[in-house]
């Protein structure tokens, strides 16, 4: 440890690396990007480890500085929170590797490798995952027909028989796509030759499709047999093995892991260095710690509105996680003329509710969206109105952000879920007086 001190630098990088990515490092622990993260790392580290060391570090000792520094200056200017991420990811290589440099390939892939951890900007992901999901139903549909089953495909919804399954965000291969990239960028730092570094990484998104075509073909014939308890269950355990699968398979077919030795003394000089970023991510997280888990604090919404009567809706643990709002609550508000589904959501950072925007996820769910109205101005925020329709059911979303208005610090979102053939004037009447009863009259 006295040895570690006496390296300044390294000291430095990994108090940095510790501090940029501790919120990060919490934040994944209760959401479904932690096998990315740790899948991650542990692409960093067979690369490192298996690679023998070199007198001089690539390109110099302090790249990892310079790098992380610009990441970081860009992202305070523009306020974009994933360039001081990528900034800590490089930086935590930087520290481990002004110890241990190794070639200037192995390095690129092993800095690679960690910087995937840290997620694309949900605008990216979102349409990746939607093009993904497309291409996947089509071709799971392609297949099936070229076998005489009965399957026809809607949208992102495959049918078989009398059974339908909707091949969403999370199901689209979005996230085995980015494991079987670090599995391929792992291949390649440990190829024999370049040809096969180049296959490995053309071969990756292929490997990655296939994997999921199988694990939904498995889902849909369980549903088709009525098992659906089994299909759900089914259906997780299969994203984690298919997640491990998309990863190590490139891996095993193209590395040469009989050429990899472990450096176990690398892997002590490098427990100093862990222990420092480890120390500092877990102070920066106390106050994160100490704070409730609970992010369904409920608003208070009004339990009567011009005739139509209010029942309060449990969201779902797993929803809740996705909107990752402060506030949230659901109502379903029954009359004469129908239901009305509401939910209310407070993002005290407006760009992760925005982020979170109902196009996006019922894009991401499987729905088809037709945008009728963006972002018109009404008496208390902007207004969007969209028909979303899935399997033949069609139904109107309205939302409303309220941003910084009425004495609530960051975005307020509203989202009312209507029967499509309900009047859109009749929904906007509604809305408008759900959120003069929610926050009064504006100013």
């Amino acid at each position: 440890m006295q040895q570690f001190l006496h390296k300044v630098p390294a000291t430095i990088q990994a108090i940095a690396a510790g501090l940029l990515l501790g919120p990060f490092a919490y934040a994944s622990t209760y959401n479904e990007r932690w096998p990315i993260l740790v899948l991650a790392l542990c692409s960093f580290a067979i690369v490192v480890l298996g690679q023998r060391p070199v007198r001089q570090a690539a390109p110099s000792k302090y790249w990892g500085v310079i790098v992380s520094v610009s990441l970081v200056v860009f992202g305070l200017m523009f306020e974009v929170d994933k360039l001081l991420l990528l900034g800590g990811a490089v930086l935590l290589c930087s520290s481990l590797l002004y110890q241990r440099p190794i070639s200037r390939p192995a390095t690129f892939f092993a800095t690679l490798c960690a910087c995937m951890m840290v997620p694309l900007p949900a605008n990216i992901e979102t349409a990746i995952a939607a093009e993904l999901a497309g291409l996947e139903a089509s071709l799971f549909v392609m297949i099936g027909q070229a076998a005489n089953l009965p399957v026809r495909l809607s949208g992102t919804q495959v049918f078989f028989e009398q059974s339908v399954v909707t091949i969403n965000q999370d199901c689209s291969g979005t996230l085995l796509l980015v494991p079987a990239i670090m599995g391929a960028m792992v291949a390649a730092a440990l190829a024999k030759s370049k040809s096969a570094a180049v296959t490995a990484i053309v071969f990756a998104a292929p490997i990655a499709l296939l994997i999921n075509l199988f694990r939904l073909g498995l889902v849909l014939f369980l549903i088709a047999q009525g098992s659906f308890e089994d299909a759900e269950i089914w259906h997780d355990l299969l994203g984690f093995f298919a997640l491990t699968v998309s990863w190590a398979l490139p891996i095993t077919l193209f590395a040469d892991l009989e050429s990899v030795k472990v450096d176990t003394s690398a892997f002590r000089k490098f427990v100093p260095t862990l222990a420092v970023i480890t120390a500092c991510a877990l102070a920066i997280n106390l106050p994160f710690a100490t704070k409730s888990d609970d992010i369904s604090t409920k608003f208070a919404l009004p339990a009567y509105i011009a005739g139509w009567i209010a029942e309060p809706l449990v969201i779902p643990s797993q929803e809740l996680k996705i909107l990752n709002a402060d506030q949230v609550s659901r109502q379903k508000y029954t009359s004469g003329t129908g239901e009305l589904i509401v939910t209310a959501m407070h993002h005290l950072d407006p760009s992760i509710g925005r982020e979170h925007s109902s196009k996006r996820c019922f894009k991401a769910m499987g729905w088809q969206v037709e945008t009728l109205s963006n972002r018109t101005e009404s008496t208390h925020g902007a207004l969007s109105h969209m028909m979303t329709k899935s399997g033949g059911h069609s139904q109107s979303v309205l939302e409303l952000e309220i941003d910084n208005h009425h004495g609530t610090n960051g975005l307020v979102r509203i989202q009312l879920v209507a029967n499509a053939a309900m009047p859109i004037s009749e929904q906007q009447t509604f809305l408008e007086a759900f959120a003069t009863k929610l926050f009064g009259e504006p100013s």
